[in-house]
């Protein structure tokens, strides 16, 4: 929620976080040198098109499910929803693509409307190789699926 607070003054045109080009943030190193960043040029580059919203939605989309899945993965009871859970995860893995091995998806899986073919293997799933996030998933959907996962560990 902190990451995405920021996202309407990064992408504004008239620098409402008054971004000043000598600012620089440090991020510490420890096996190599410390970097900085610029916030001045991050704001450029969403201005300027190279970073859109959407790109930058998703790309949190993908770090959350990732994050949320692996904290939670050792109490998987196998049922429908965390086998979704764990095919959200993956797709975030994979660049949000679904990605099916061929023996993938091996059990039933869905949440709420929305289920997973078990029955079609690897490539011939329909999902194999469409967006999870934007495509298949909102944001909303995803803090939804959050918390009803989240009540199934209460």
């Amino acid at each position: 929620m902190v990451a995405i607070s920021g996202v309407p003054s990064v992408f504004k045109p008239d620098n409402p976080m008054n971004f000043d080009r000598t600012q620089t943030i440090e991020l510490t190193g420890i096996v190599f040198p410390s970097v900085s960043i610029s916030p001045y040029h991050i704001h450029r580059n969403a201005v300027d098109g190279f970073i859109t919203i959407d790109d930058y939605k998703i790309a949190l989309c993908l770090m959350l499910a990732n994050h949320a899945y692996e904290s939670v993965k050792s109490n998987n009871d196998g049922s429908p929803e965390f086998e979704f859970f764990r095919h959200i995860r993956n797709a975030a893995s994979h660049a949000n693509n679904f990605y099916f091995t061929n023996k993938e998806p091996s059990r039933a899986a869905s949440w709420r409307r929305m289920a997973i073919d078990n029955c079609l293997k690897g490539r011939l799933n329909p999902l194999h190789g469409h967006q999870c996030f934007s495509k298949t998933l909102g944001i909303s959907d995803l803090l939804l699926l959050l918390s009803d996962i989240e009540q199934k560990l209460l």
